[in-house]
């Protein structure tokens, strides 16, 4: 039996719990791998909030969503993940299938003030 990832077995259970047209939170955007794997659990018909409060991290994970062409589906927020009830749309308050928190930090970028 292989290794498995963290992230690998995190990703495994969000799976468990999300599926097509949910919504979902990735709480920590980062360089934009979770971001990325939520928006494809959930697809053209769900929704993806993904925050960070740092732009280099949301401008990295736009990039990466641009290249899996799924950004049509995610809303990326500048913000912290403590201002989440506030960030998120009325219609799908109380409708969040998966909340996915990977609390790195993105290498080099500068913290917002």
């Amino acid at each position: 039996m292989g290794f498995i990832s963290v992230i690998s077995m995190a990703h495994r259970w969000i799976a468990e719990r999300a599926t097509t047209g949910d919504r979902v939170i990735d709480a920590t955007a980062g360089g934009g791998v979770d971001t990325c794997e939520l928006a494809r659990l959930v697809g053209a018909k769900g929704t993806v909030y993904a925050f960070d409060i740092q732009q280099e991290a949301l401008n990295k994970t736009a990039a990466r969503l641009t290249v899996l062409e799924a950004q049509p589906r995610v809303k990326l927020v500048l913000g912290s993940h403590e201002e989440m009830a506030a960030q998120i749309d009325e219609a799908d308050r109380g409708k969040i299938a998966a909340v996915m928190f990977n609390l790195g930090y993105f290498p080099g970028a500068t913290l917002r003030s």
